[in-house]
């Protein structure tokens, strides 16, 4: 039954969390889900039509974990001491420390009140104001000229951080949106083809989901170059945790400026 309820999950899982094609993960290719025979475990969390409730997603994560943990007995080192980040993007319920890497955080994202999840499921209610435009503007948040558009009215706004800056570019936190972020020899380069984004965007009808996965396969350093000026960054496990929090907590004030409510459904 573990086995059945694994799948099942793992699918369920899959579909509502991103979406099918290229850009999968920011948004598009994002569909509905109906389940018309079997998975009795998961029907619960359907509608009349059969089809699954996305503001109910943690549940069927929790389910699919449980199963993956019954499955494979090896997965119970989560449940030990603490040993670092997973060294791939992993469904699980660890949670990390800051204060353990003696990171300082200028900005603190809602999940940090019992410590930062490896991995987290973001709920942001669209309300009236359709899938499209919940896609534009969800989507803005990973490019830069959107992003600053969306909060400062223009892309060429002058902000406190700079012309066209913000917190991320200020920061030097780009990267984190995915590698490479590169454009005529400028920007953020390293020797990988490319590292995907931690963060993946799916747009339902009601609702989107934003989730975040903390993990370690990530180049050991990048190169950051621009202004004639170039700077290596070292993505230790500290940088990277730092990373995700702040942006984590950047993408809070960006969702609530537009006037999104926004909160964490798993864990």
């Amino acid at each position: 039954d573990c086995e059945i309820l694994l799948g099942i999950g793992s699918l369920l899982t899959a579909l509502s969390l991103n979406g099918l094609g290229k850009m999968g993960r920011r948004g598009f290719g994002t569909f509905s889900v109906a389940i018309r025979e079997g998975a009795r475990e998961f029907r619960r969390f359907t509608d009349r039509r059969g089809v699954l409730d996305v503001k109910v997603i943690g549940k069927v994560v929790d389910i699919t974990l449980r199963s993956a943990i019954e499955y494979v007995e090896s997965l119970h080192s989560e449940r030990g001491q603490f040993r670092g980040l997973p060294p791939l993007s992993s469904v699980s319920r660890l949670r990390i420390d800051p204060s353990h890497y003696g990171v300082k955080l200028e900005k603190e994202p809602i999940i940090l009140k019992k410590g930062v999840p490896v991995f987290s499921i973001h709920l942001v209610s669209i309300g009236g104001r359709g899938v499209m435009r919940a896609l534009e503007e969800l989507q803005d948040f990973f490019y830069r000229p959107g992003r600053i558009r969306r909060l400062y009215g223009s892309p060429t706004a002058t902000t406190r951080y700079g012309h066209a800056q913000d917190f991320l570019t200020s920061n030097k936190y780009c990267w984190y949106l995915g590698l490479p972020r590169s454009q005529r020899g400028t920007g953020y380069i390293s020797r990988a083809e490319r590292r995907a984004s931690p963060l993946h965007l799916a747009v339902h009808r009601e609702a989107a989901l934003i989730t975040s996965l903390l993990s370690t396969d990530w180049p050991k350093e990048i190169r950051w170059k621009g202004g004639g000026v170039s700077r290596t960054i070292t993505l230790s496990e500290a940088m990277l945790v730092k990373t995700h929090c702040e942006v984590l907590a950047y993408l809070e004030e960006y969702v609530g400026k537009l006037g999104y409510s926004y909160r964490v459904v798993y864990p």
